[in-house]
C-alpha cells in the first residue's frame, strides 16, 4: 500500500531533513493513518484497499514509514 504525503517535507538534494522537519514528516504519517482507519468501506474499495490492509497500516510504528518520508 503506498499514497502520497499530504505535504512535502523533502530537502534539497544532499541535504538531511532537520530535527524538526522529521517531526513534523512523523506527525503528517501519523494523521494520514488515522485518516485511512476513518474511511468507510465503501471509499477503501474504491481505492483498492480492505479493512485487513488499514488495520496492518494502523499496527506499523512511527519508524516504519514509507521512503518518501525516511529521505
Amino acid at each position: 500500500m503506498s499514497y502520497a504525503p499530504t505535504k512535502s517535507y523533502a530537502c534539497a538534494p544532499g541535504q538531511q531533513k532537520s530535527f524538526l522537519q522529521k517531526i513534523f514528516a512523523m506527525n503528517a504519517l501519523h494523521r494520514q493513518r488515522k485518516q485511512l482507519a476513518n474511511l468507510p468501506t465503501s471509499a477503501l474499495a474504491d481505492i483498492g484497499l480492505t479493512t485487513q490492509d488499514v488495520a496492518v497500516e494502523q499496527r506499523k510504528s512511527l519508524w516504519d514509514a514509507p521512503v518518501y518520508f525516511r529521505k
